[in-house]
């Protein structure tokens, strides 16, 4: 009998840190009965990247979005990361910060809705302090 595991994706912009990040996405897959199956390094930080896991969400190649850290969601070209997350969170997929502890997106009382619900914020400090305190 095959067993199905849920699959998974992992999306890292730390190359530089790429065997730690990806032991624990591993370990986070192992422990929890998911399949690691693909690794987006966004090395050069281009938005294809960004097209490539949005084609990716929508063949819903997987179940499980992995980010090293709640860094990735505001240091890095955050307002591609912004959108990308809220289309995978409307596609279902589940995501969830490795470090400093495995947590659930929706567990941290984080929600990410489309700019066109909340009101624009001016800087990155604005930003920070909206994403902390919904």
């Amino acid at each position: 009998m095959q067993i199905i595991k849920a699959r998974a994706a992992l999306y890292s912009v730390y190359a530089e840190e790429k065997g730690d990040i990806l032991q624990a996405a591993e370990t986070y897959c192992t422990e929890h009965g998911y399949f690691l199956e693909a690794v987006y390094y966004d090395i050069d930080s281009s938005k294809t990247m960004f097209a490539d896991l949005q084609n990716a969400v929508d063949r819903q190649t997987f179940q499980v979005l992995l980010l090293p850290s709640f860094d990735h969601i505001y240091k890095h070209h955050l307002g591609h990361v912004l959108n990308f997350l809220i289309d995978a969170l409307n596609a279902g997929i589940e995501v969830i910060c490795l470090d400093p502890q495995p947590t659930k997106l929706c567990q941290q009382g984080l929600m990410i809705v489309p700019h066109s619900r909340t009101p624009q914020a001016a800087n990155l400090e604005e930003i920070v302090h909206c994403l902390r305190s919904r």
